[in-house]
């Protein structure tokens, strides 16, 4: 088990290290920022393999907890932000779960709950398949980053400046 945590904490230790990297939790220590951090990774471990069980109970209908809704929008938040994360969590499903059972990508309406953080508005079930369906997560990614919503900002990287149009230069005689 170890093995697999330490690759994790050398990169939030270089997290940590970078301008304006991990923050840490009151005290500011950075044990106390890496423990918070293992923290919340072990919270969303542990949703995730709840929700695959639950997945494959019911039959395809999985269901956040309110206990479990906070997790779900954080772990929701960082897969729609962080392409890494999103296509390693991709990984991990394909290796846990080999084939897909929610597939669908959401509409318009939903799109904009998820876009003003309203996680109240979205079902527990929509929550649970929406955490199992990377094509939903790969989507709603591509479509935030267009959009870049204010509810967002604070979460996505800031926006490339449009490079000037290349001038042809003159060849000197």
């Amino acid at each position: 088990m170890w093995k697999l945590v330490l690759p994790m904490a050398e990169s939030v230790n270089a997290l940590a290290r970078r301008k304006g990297g991990l923050k840490p939790d009151p005290g500011g220590e950075a044990d106390l920022a890496m423990a918070a951090y293992l923290e919340r990774v072990g919270r969303a471990l542990e949703l995730v393999s709840k929700m695959i069980r639950m997945d494959a109970q019911t039959n395809g209908e999985p269901l956040i907890t309110s206990h479990d809704r906070p997790t779900a929008a954080e772990l929701i938040m960082l897969l729609l932000t962080d392409k890494s994360q999103r296509e390693s969590y991709e990984e991990f499903l394909k290796l846990v779960v080999p084939t897909f059972r929610h597939t669908t990508t959401p509409d318009d309406l939903t799109a904009s709950f998820i876009f003003e953080q309203r996680w109240s508005q979205l079902s527990s079930g929509y929550l649970g398949k929406l955490l199992l369906n990377p094509t939903a997560l790969a989507y709603l990614a591509k479509k935030l980053l267009a959009e870049a919503p204010a509810a967002w900002a604070a979460l996505l990287p800031p926006p490339k400046a449009a490079k000037p149009p290349a001038t042809k230069k003159k060849p000197a005689k």
